[in-house]
């Protein structure tokens, strides 16, 4: 869980974070719960659900 992602972090980094928890080296299921109200990481999620 992660509370305001984007909290201490430039929002190119935040874009870099948000890609990469998209990655994972083993197979199986992967939920991640966070929270954010920054506009960036709003639209970096959609980007990623095809919306």
């Amino acid at each position: 869980m992660v509370d305001e992602v984007e909290y201490g972090l430039e929002p190119h980094r935040l874009i870099r974070f948000m890609d990469s928890l998209g990655v994972k080296d083993t197979p199986g299921p992967l939920q991640i719960f966070l929270t954010t109200h920054f506009p960036v990481a709003l639209r970096e999620l959609s980007d990623a659900n095809g919306r």
